[in-house]
């Protein structure tokens, strides 16, 4: 399968991560709110894995690796948003 015809397979599902994660970027500007901020990036913190895990299920390409690169990501990026968001 080509690289077009791949992305164009998939074009709900890349555009849906791509909604979570720019909605958690400006969430993260335009909210006053530590509390709220923290809810968002725990949200797709949570969101950003399950998407991957049944993105490559779908695929047929899950394996514990995958798995586990999710997850190893998503706690780096959860614990440095949480650690820098004030």
């Amino acid at each position: 399968m080509t690289r077009i015809k791949y992305l164009i397979t998939h074009i709900f599902q890349y555009s849906f991560v791509f909604l979570i994660l720019a909605t958690a970027i400006v969430s993260l500007f335009l909210l006053d709110n530590t509390h709220l901020k923290r809810t968002a990036v725990v949200a797709v913190a949570s969101l950003y894995p399950l998407w991957g895990i049944i993105h490559h299920w779908e695929a047929k390409t899950l394996s514990a690796e995958i798995v586990l690169e999710y997850l190893a990501f998503t706690i780096l990026i959860l614990w440095t948003l949480l650690v820098t968001v004030r």
